[in-house]
């Protein structure tokens, strides 16, 4: 699994991310709030799914799936919140997946 933290998400990033939602209406929930920081995981589409249910355990995040073509269709996913909330559930699924600690 592999995951990145961008804090002080700006705008064009939220509304890039956005495009690459494929639940509108989950989309659009998501344009309606502020997001300080944006947690990404890449993996299967097993990982993407067990990765969501670690974040939202161990935080107070909001986790959604990403999808794009680029060159090989690519699942990602989101993770939405506050910079420590979002840093705190990155760092659950990091030392999940690969033994680490994502400070």
């Amino acid at each position: 699994m592999k995951t990145k933290i961008i804090t002080s998400t700006q705008k064009n990033t939220i509304e890039l991310v956005n495009r690459r939602i494929c639940d509108k209406s989950v989309s659009e929930a998501l344009g309606r709030r502020e997001y300080t920081a944006l947690g990404l995981c890449e993996g299967s589409v097993a990982d993407i799914i067990v990765s969501c249910d670690i974040a939202e355990k161990a935080a107070d995040v909001i986790a959604i799936e990403i999808q794009g073509n680029c060159p090989q269709h690519m699942v990602c996913l989101g993770i939405f919140g506050s910079v420590a909330a979002v840093k705190t559930a990155v760092s659950a699924v990091d030392k999940h997946f690969n033994g680490n600690d994502h400070a």
